[in-house]
């Protein structure tokens, strides 16, 4: 089957690219090669559908931020570079992420906000780096 047609996935690529970086649109092409069906899962139902569809109490500012919470919790570094980048493309403050990092220390102890602080700091600079581009 091809997901790429459904209304669903066209939906779910759309949000997707407004609002992560473009190496991120990348690896989603790349995996879509490999298994359609993983692309599918993430693109159509967790971006579309839950992110979008069944989350619509939540701004998306509320949902980033809650997101990459969970990310810097997880010690996912891809993730969460990717997530600080499109806290910053949707108007959240360097500050508030860092102010994030410093009340997440409560909950989630400092080594995990050093490591998380070294992948937003990479992501602010990326960011700034793009933005002078355009």
């Amino acid at each position: 089957m091809d997901y790429r047609n459904t209304p669903e996935y066209k939906k779910g690529i759309e949000i997707f690219k407004s609002k992560h970086p473009p190496a991120n649109l990348k690896m989603i092409d790349e995996m879509y090669r490999l298994s359609p069906e993983l692309a599918d899962v993430i693109i159509a139902h967790g971006v579309y559908d839950i992110w979008d569809r069944k989350t619509q109490n939540l701004t998306v500012q509320e949902k980033e931020i809650a997101s990459l919470a969970v990310l810097i919790e997880q010690q996912n570094p891809l993730e969460i570079k990717s997530h600080v980048f499109t806290c910053l493309k949707l108007g959240i403050t360097k500050e508030r992420i860092l102010e994030l990092l410093v009340f997440l220390t409560l909950y989630s102890g400092v080594p995990k906000l050093v490591i998380a602080y070294h992948y937003a700091k990479e992501a602010f600079e990326e960011y700034d780096r793009l933005a002078k581009r355009t």
